[in-house]
């Protein structure tokens, strides 16, 4: 997944995509918080 994904986030497309279904279904983006990897070992 990791090697995919930063792919799809820099393709218009996508972007657009995300955009469309936040207005769809009357959502927005919201902030989630990551542990790096590190802080889990």
């Amino acid at each position: 997944m990791s090697d995919v994904l930063p792919s799809l986030l820099f393709k218009k497309s996508f972007h657009s995509y995300v955009l469309d279904n936040f207005f769809v279904n009357n959502v927005a983006a919201m902030p989630v918080l990551y542990r790096m990897e590190s802080d889990l070992a």
